[in-house]
Order: structure tokens, then C-alpha cells, then sequence
């Protein structure tokens, strides 16, 4: 349930953080986690390791709209998650650090193997 305070004569809805798998986050301490400041990563983690319940909370926290622009900013999404939010988020891959980063990185690499000289045996 979400939490209500009062702010100079203002009523302030402060929603409650959700209750995430705990696997998530093994290496951290959540109490700790500052939910707005760093939704990109907890939703990098949900998205590529958590349950469709943790999806599910983090919508509900959240909601679409701000998912949608915290997720391009994820920088290690496996390839299946980024279809997934591609798709479900109407989100153009390109618009995605991690898929920018990625195609970089091929591109790289394939000028080094065109750059290096063919041995024969």
C-alpha cells in the first residue's frame, strides 16, 4: 500500500517499493537501492533474470511510460530481452544503448579482421 504524506499543505502519494525477487539483487543492499535514481539498472536486472511476477510489480511501480525510457538505457541486455521489450515497448532496437554499443563493437572488430594479414600455413 502506498504511503501518504503531507508536503507544505500538499498531499504527497509515495508508493511502496515493490517486493522483487530476492536472486535479483544478491549483490547489493537493497534497503539501500534508491528506486528512482537507479530504475534503468533494476529493471535491466528484472527483465533479464526475474520472474513474469517481478515484471509484473515493476509495470505496476513504474508503469509503461517510464519504463519505456528507462530501458533504452540498459547497458547488458541479452538479445532475447531486447526483442522482447523491442516488440512489447514499440521500441526501435537502435534506440537501445546496448544494441548501439553491440553493433559498434561487430563493426570494430570486423575492420581489425579485415586489417590483419592472411598467413598461409
Amino acid at each position: 500500500m502506498a504511503e501518504t504524506i503531507k508536503i507544505n499543505k500538499r498531499t504527497v502519494v509515495k508508493k511502496q517499493k515493490p517486493d522483487l525477487s530476492k536472486y535479483l539483487f544478491w549483490d547489493i543492499n537493497t534497503r539501500k537501492l534508491d528506486y528512482e535514481s537507479r530504475a534503468s539498472f533494476i529493471l535491466e536486472r528484472v527483465f533479464t533474470m526475474g520472474m513474469q511476477e517481478d515484471e509484473w510489480k515493476v509495470i505496476e511501480y513504474y508503469g509503461k511510460e517510464r519504463i519505456r525510457k528507462e530501458v533504452v538505457n540498459c547497458k547488458a541486455l541479452d538479445k532475447k530481452t531486447l526483442n522482447y521489450l523491442s516488440i512489447f515497448y514499440e521500441i526501435p532496437k537502435e534506440e537501445f544503448i546496448c544494441y548501439r554499443k553491440d553493433v559498434f563493437q561487430k563493426r570494430t572488430a570486423d575492420t581489425r579482421n579485415n586489417e590483419v594479414p592472411e598467413t598461409t600455413p
